[in-house]
């Protein structure tokens, strides 16, 4: 087969994991030549070993009476380390997705800077994407020195579902067709709810209160090259968001959605949908979206500003989270399996960034304050060596 990539750089996706693989698979599939970066040498040796291979199934196209199909594309993903001591390391970036987990999202852009060219074009498509933001923005885009480099920075709201098949290296299941909506935003403002977010980096420029000016967002209404590529790739079902209140109440809605299915499931170690087969479960399940969403919508720039817009926009959330559950029934959350593998989950991004809207809002949290702190007590449990012996 004679493949033609489109005269565009090389796109560079950190993240080996369920979506980091999609998006390879996908963009490589339309042609797009991309390049994994994996962890360390141990995990570029393996992806080596398995001859480069990404293997899609994709379960969201299988027919009732029919297998699902699946996709292998070989020897179409190159592999790299970022490691300073690896033959590998590539000569620059200057497109690049950060498809991680929340967490690590900051060490990952600290590894890349040595190798960013100026105005590098990053895409986060992380869960919790405005803590990811917020965090990013303060350990990252405010120094000096990275404002000068001029990242264009695009950041996407994700609901495909998809996961790691465990017996299988570098194969992941398409088990959900879902979207991508992606927003350039301004790096100079300190947060996704920042007024001058929706002014299309207007207001870019302009000192932050300690004397330090940002870089001006010219055009953050526009897309970048990047986000266009994953428009582009078939499969992805990408889009460039109409306005940036629609992106913010995408942003605001998923965050919702996790903030209330992820730790419950977490804490019954049950599937999405078994939240509404008991009559306990679903009361609990409604109270927790109504104080979720009470509180993003108290937060967030695009609910408006009286007390009756405000509760619409909070009524919206609840009736988004409760369509999410109904999509996503059979699926088991992130965190859920997180807990289950004895990992760190992302509760500090989803019901940790809901319990700092609401005490900068002065809005009362328990129920996910509760539900924080078991999750959080799961998550020091499940790292103990003899917890389970």
């Amino acid at each position: 087969y004679i493949y033609i990539y489109y005269a565009m750089a090389v796109i560079h996706i950190v993240g080996a994991g369920a979506l980091g693989l999609l998006k390879a698979h996908y963009l490589t599939k339309s042609n797009y030549k991309v390049v994994l970066i994996l962890k360390d040498s141990t995990s570029l040796k393996r992806f080596v070993d398995n001859k480069n291979t990404i293997k899609l199934t994709t379960l969201h196209r299988q027919k009732k009476e029919g297998p699902a199909a699946v996709e292998t594309f070989q020897n179409q993903v190159s592999g790299i380390t970022l490691s300073p001591s690896d033959a590998s390391t590539p000569v620059s970036i200057s497109k690049l997705v950060v498809a991680t987990k929340a967490g690590e999202v900051s060490d990952v852009l600290e590894r890349a800077l040595p190798f960013m060219t100026p105005g590098c074009q990053i895409l986060l498509v992380q869960n919790g994407i405005s803590a990811v933001y917020r965090r990013v923005h303060a350990s990252f885009l405010a120094r000096s020195e990275i404002r000068e480099l001029g990242i264009q920075l695009n950041l996407a709201v994700v609901t495909h579902g998809a996961y790691i098949d465990p017996n299988t290296s570098y194969h992941v299941v398409h088990s959900g067709m879902g979207s991508l909506c992606i927003q350039r935003v301004d790096p100079s403002c300190p947060t996704l709810e920042d007024p001058r977010q929706e002014q299309g980096g207007e207001g870019g420029g302009e000192e932050d209160g300690e004397g330090r000016k940002g870089t001006k967002c010219d055009d953050c209404s526009s897309s970048t090259a990047l986000a266009q590529a994953v428009v582009a790739a078939e499969g992805l079902g990408a889009r460039m968001s109409s306005s940036y209140r629609e992106f913010l109440f995408a942003a605001e809605a998923k965050l919702a959605g996790n903030a209330v299915i992820n730790p419950l499931t977490a804490i019954f170690n049950c599937r999405n949908g078994d939240l509404l087969r008991t009559p306990s479960a679903t009361l609990l399940f409604h109270s927790l979206a109504s104080e979720v969403a009470t509180i993003i919508a108290a937060a967030s720039t695009a609910a408006g500003e009286t007390p009756v817009e405000k509760e619409a926009y909070a009524q919206s959330l609840s009736a988004s989270v409760f369509k999410i559950l109904e999509i996503t029934a059979a699926n088991r959350t992130s965190m859920l399996q997180d807990i289950l593998a004895r990992r760190k989950t992302e509760i500090d991004f989803l019901t940790g960034h809901v319990l700092t809207l609401a005490k900068e809002k002065g809005v009362k949290a328990p129920i996910s304050q509760q539900l924080f702190d078991f999750v959080k007590a799961k998550e020091e449990l499940g790292a103990l060596d003899d917890i389970y012996q």
